[in-house]
């Protein structure tokens, strides 16, 4: 993360991408992924249970949905493109607490159990029109939204209960206008 050059002026992630231009034909794709507990193991040991351990860090629902599609709005004239893809997972955390059990008090083993959620959104449109053989203008956006009722940084844990934790949410943008010009 720090070793951008000199373009990039902030630590962190520095990404170029190729937004999908539409076409005078429709193309398209579609995908979903789904995963349940049903499909899901344990590695829980007779020694882990007898040190109070009850559960790892079960998986309630894991799904990823994508779709986009692309095409003519008017012939050799006018294109579009758009996509969306969104991930949702919760799962519990080893000790993470919903509150304190019956007994009034945290880090005890009846504490009720809290799962922590993580929703991932991305979009992306594109609309593409040529005047001429020598000119084109392009539009594109892309919204994107992640999504953490139970906050981070820092991650849920068994000494961080669900009521000190932060509602995340960070949404952001990418806007693009280009001139394409052919001399």
């Amino acid at each position: 993360t720090s070793g951008n050059d000199a373009e990039v002026s902030v630590p962190g992630v520095s990404m170029v991408a190729v937004i999908k231009s539409g076409s005078n034909q429709f193309h398209g794709s579609y995908i979903a992924s789904f995963e349940r507990p049903e499909l899901q193991g344990s590695n829980l040991s007779n020694a882990l249970k007898a040190q109070g351990l009850s559960d790892t860090e079960p998986l309630r629902h894991l799904y990823d949905v994508s779709a986009d599609l692309g095409g003519r709005i008017v012939r050799d004239k006018l294109w579009s493109y758009g996509a969306f893809v969104q991930q949702d997972k919760l799962a519990g955390v080893v000790g993470f607490a919903s509150g304190p059990g019956p007994d009034g008090r945290y880090l005890t083993e009846d504490d009720s159990l809290a799962d922590v959620r993580t929703r991932l959104s991305h979009g992306a449109v594109k609309v593409s029109y040529q005047p001429s053989r020598a000119h084109r203008l392009i539009g594109a956006w892309q919204p994107t939204l992640k999504y953490q009722p139970q906050g981070l940084p820092p991650e849920p844990n068994r000494f961080r209960p669900l009521e000190s934790t932060l509602d995340y949410r960070n949404p952001s943008s990418m806007y693009k206008g280009e001139l394409q010009s052919t001399f």
